[in-house]
């Protein structure tokens, strides 16, 4: 009995896949335009010359969530910038969802205000939704340099999605010493780690100390020290800690330098925590600076080498660390979503020429390497996807969300 037992659940699983990637969609139609007063306000502030994308969605607990913003310009500077969803599918009512800020920044414009200057995706563990704060509006800066104390201080922001009271909910938590920058959260080993960029505070920050930094809190995100911050030291230019990847009992932690001499290309610099130590990540990934990492499952991530409008350099890591994938090679890849069935994921990639051509691939976590072609968008370029219901969803470069249903 066990035996035919193992056997059905093979046959039934290998059937659900391969089912699976015989899935197909139709070509994506304009569903809703949910950021448009963001779009009206910036193209008058910023004629042609601000972040429009939707960079962002995310499916949890059925409500699909949306990311937009710009901190080059500082658009949430400008207007309040919101955590967006939808409710239903069938309802093309966007909800702008409201933010515990109380004593957490400056004094909200609106109640739905997060101090931000842009919503980037979000991340999910411990069954719950969290979201980094990439880069505080002016204000938030202002309020926390007023705070008591001998030197003018720099924080940073986390968020928790609540629910209080039956009514969803954003928890703020300005709780990041020296986070000029807060760019992305892992869970591991018991632990929250962000990562991002800054200075103790501004009078360190102004001598042109700038640090990228490891920061971890043991208490679910309450609190967070700093674990491990290193200094940019070759004259003006840039360093942060960009992105985090937690790997069975390891943790990386990718980040770079960036000089100011356009003759100098950026560099990658990395670091591996385990067992409560850090070492320098080495091999094929050293100076390869990673724009986003994606996980897939406890055992098994996604490193994206991407910066710019070129192809990307995508490595698999797993048990046996980092592995570049060959069949990814000629992409730019721009957004990894999971896909219609455990173990599947979806790919949104340009091919990062002049006139880019733009696809949706789909993967199995058991052969990474190989990608077979779901939908072709041909010269529409799009920034973001993510399943919802049984369709499938764009958000544009130029700030519109778009539906592919799926052929029945």
């Amino acid at each position: 009995m066990i035996n035919k037992y193992f056997i059905f659940v093979l046959l039934f699983f290998g059937c659900n896949s391969q089912t699976s990637n015989k899935i197909s969609y139709d070509d994506p139609q304009l569903w809703d335009e949910p950021i448009n007063d963001y779009l009206s306000v910036g193209q008058e502030t910023y004629p042609n010359d601000f972040d429009t994308r939707i960079g962002a969605l995310r499916v949890y607990e059925n409500k699909l969530w949306i990311g937009y913003g710009d901190t080059r310009v500082n658009m949430g500077s400008t207007i309040p910038i919101e955590f967006r969803r939808y409710d239903d599918p069938k309802s093309r009512q966007v909800v702008a969802t409201p933010v515990l800020a109380i004593n957490q920044g400056a004094k909200q414009r609106t109640s739905t205000d997060t101090g931000e200057e842009r919503i980037i995706p979000f991340n999910h563990f411990n069954g719950q939704l969290w979201q980094a704060g990439y880069d505080s509006n002016n204000e938030d800066e202002l309020w926390t340099q007023t705070l008591p104390g001998p030197e003018r201080l720099i924080q940073g922001n986390i968020f928790l999605l609540k629910t209080d009271q039956n009514e969803i909910k954003w928890e703020k938590r300005r709780n990041i010493p020296g986070g000029e920058h807060v760019h992305d959260l892992a869970y591991f080993s018991g632990s929250i780690y962000a990562v991002g960029s800054g200075a103790a505070h501004r009078r360190e920050w102004e001598e042109s100390s700038i640090y990228r930094y490891l920061w971890r809190s043991n208490d679910m995100g309450k609190t967070f020290s700093v674990f491990h911050r290193s200094r940019y030291s070759m004259g003006d230019g840039d360093t942060r800690y960009r992105a985090l990847l937690s790997v069975g009992n390891k943790l990386y932690v990718f980040g770079y330098i960036n000089p100011s001499n356009d003759n100098i290309p950026m560099e990658g610099r990395h670091l591996i925590v385990s067992n409560n130590e850090m070492s320098d990540l080495e091999g094929p990934m050293k100076n390869v600076v990673v724009w986003k990492t994606w996980p897939l499952t406890d055992k098994l991530g996604l490193a994206i080498g991407n910066v710019g409008d070129k192809v990307s350099r995508t490595f698999q890591i797993d048990k046996n660390g980092p592995i570049e994938l060959t069949n990814w090679s000629d992409k730019r890849i721009l957004y990894i979503s999971p896909g219609e069935s455990k173990g599947l994921w979806l790919v949104l990639a340009g091919n990062g020429l002049e006139n880019e051509n733009f696809k949706v691939y789909r993967f199995s976590e058991k052969s990474i390497n190989d990608l077979s072609l779901v939908l072709d968008l041909g010269l529409n370029s799009f920034s973001s996807i993510s399943l919802w219901g049984q369709d499938l969803y764009l958000g544009s470069s130029d700030g519109k969300l778009f539906i592919a249903n799926r052929i029945k």
